[in-house]
C-alpha cells in the first residue's frame, strides 16, 4: 500500500484492486484481519460516521512506570495506575477479531507490564506486540516469553558513547542495553522480527549521529528510526531558546547521518523533515510487513484523514479510552460503557465528522502543523 498514491477521487474497483495487491503477499493476517482491512476502506470511502471497521492497533497503557526519566520525554510518570490484563482481555473479549496489533507503550516503560501474560492472550488471537522499549529490561528470560506474539522491537538509544546516553537517559545501563540490542540484533534475522533503534535529534547528539549509525551497524542493526524532538514539553524550548545548533547546521547532520546509514546497508525511517526523506536505505521486508503497512490505507482511500483516528485506539491505565496517543481526549471509561459503544459514540463520531470535513479541533491543528513541519523550534502545542 505504500507505493500506492492515488487522487482523493480514487474509484471504487481501482481502490480493491490496489488494497488486493497489496494484501495478496501477507503471511500473517488471519480472515477477520483481512476483513477488518476491507471495512475500513469501504468506512473511510463512504465517509461514514458509525464504522464496523474496528481499529487496527490498540495501545495500551498498562502502567505509568518508567525505569528512568529521559531528558526529552515530557510524559508525567505515575506508580499507582494500572490496566490490569484481565481488564485488557475483557475490552478484547468485546471487540471481536480483527485487531491486528498491540503497543503497550504511552506513558511507561514497556518491560515494567506483565509482558508474558498479556502474550497468552494475543497468542490465540493472532496479535501482535510492537514494542517500544528503552531495552535495558528486555534481557534473554523475557524475550523468550514473548518473541513468538512480537513483530516489531524499537529499542531508544540516543547515543553511542556511555557518557551522553546516560546524561539523556539516567539511571540505565548502557552496557546492558547494549549487551540486549545486539542479542536481539542476532536473533531478528532467524525469529523474523522487525528490529530497529531510534534517536531524538537533540543538540546534545546531532553532531555524532553519523558515528552514532555506524555503532548501530556494527553491532547488526539494520533499521534506524531519527525522529524530530517533540515539542510536547520543556526540552523542546530549552532547545529553542539555547541556539547551540542553528537549524541548517542541524539539517546537514541529520542528512549526513542518514545519508551515511544508507550506505552501511540500514533502513532509515525519519520524521524530521525539511528536506531529510521520510525512507532512505534498502527496503528490509520482514513477514511483519503487512501490520506496518496498513496505516497508509488511509492515504490511499481518504488522503488528508488523520491516519491514527482512523487505525488506532488508546486503552490508558485509568480506563479511559482514547483515539490518539497525542492529545488527552477521553472518550469515555470503556470498562464501564464498552469499548464498541464508545468507538462509535457521539464524541468519535463528531472526532470523524471533523477530520472528513478538514474542520480540525485546535489540538489536532497543532498535531498537523507540526507534522508538516510548521512549528518553529522553542513552539509548543
Amino acid at each position: 500500500m505504500s507505493m500506492i498514491v492515488e487522487a482523493p477521487g480514487i474509484d471504487r474497483a481501482r481502490m480493491r484492486a490496489a488494497i488486493a495487491a497489496a494484501l495478496e503477499p501477507d503471511v500473517i493476517l488471519d480472515r477477520w484481519q483481512r476483513a477488518n482491512v476491507w471495512a475500513k476502506a469501504e468506512d473511510l470511502l463512504e465517509r461514514r460516521m458509525r464504522w464496523s471497521s474496528l481499529p487496527f492497533r490498540l495501545m495500551v497503557e498498562f502502567n505509568r512506570r518508567c525505569n528512568t526519566h529521559c531528558r526529552m520525554c515530557p510524559i508525567q510518570h505515575s506508580p499507582t495506575e494500572e490496566l490490569s490484563p484481565t481488564s485488557f482481555e475483557r475490552v478484547l473479549d468485546e471487540m471481536g477479531p480483527g485487531v491486528m496489533e498491540v503497543v503497550p507503550f504511552l506513558s511507561g516503560e514497556p518491560t515494567l507490564a506483565p509482558l508474558p501474560e498479556v502474550a497468552a492472550i494475543l497468542r490465540p488471537r493472532n496479535i501482535f506486540f510492537s514494542l517500544t522499549t528503552n531495552g535495558e529490561r528486555l534481557d534473554a528470560a523475557l524475550w523468550r516469553g514473548i518473541e513468538d506474539v512480537t513483530a516489531r522491537v524499537n529499542v531508544s538509544l540516543q547515543s553511542h558513547r556511555r557518557d551522553l546516553q546516560e546524561q539523556l537517559v539516567p539511571g540505565l545501563s548502557f552496557d546492558r542495553i547494549v549487551e540486549n540490542l545486539r542479542r536481539l540484533a542476532q536473533r531478528s534475522a532467524d525469529a523474523g522480527f522487525d528490529l530497529a533503534s531510534s534517536c531524538v535529534v537533540m543538540h546534545a547528539n546531532a553532531r555524532e549521529l553519523s558515528a552514532h549509525a555506524e555503532f548501530l551497524a556494527e553491532l547488526g542493526v539494520r533499521r534506524w528510526i531519527v525522529q524530530r524532538l517533540y515539542p510536547w514539553g520543556p526540552y523542546h524550548a530549552e532547545e529553542g531558546r539555547s541556539r547551540s545548533i542553528d537549524d541548517v547546521e542541524e539539517v546537514d547532520l541529520v542528512a549526513a547521518a542518514v545519508e551515511r546509514a544508507a550506505a552501511l546497508g540500514m533502513r532509515v525511517e525519519s520524521n524530521f523533515g525539511r528536506g531529510v526523506p521520510a525512507l532512505s536505505g534498502p527496503d528490509l521486508p520482514t513477514r511483519f510487513r503487512s501490520l506496518d503497512e496498513q496505516r497508509f490505507l488511509v492515504d490511499l482511500v481518504r488522503p488528508g484523514f488523520c491516519a491514527s483516528l482512523a487505525s488506532t485506539a488508546v486503552l490508558t491505565a485509568t480506563g479511559q479510552l482514547r483515539p490518539c496517543c497525542r492529545h488527552p481526549i477521553d472518550l469515555g471509561p470503556f470498562e464501564q460503557l464498552g469499548f464498541l459503544s464508545l468507538w462509535n459514540g457521539p464524541a468519535m463520531q463528531t472526532l470523524r465528522r471533523e477530520h472528513f470535513d478538514r474542520s480540525l479541533r485546535p489540538a489536532c491543528r497543532a498535531c498537523t502543523a507540526y507534522y508538516a513541519e510548521e512549528m518553529p523550534r522553542g513552539a509548543s502545542a
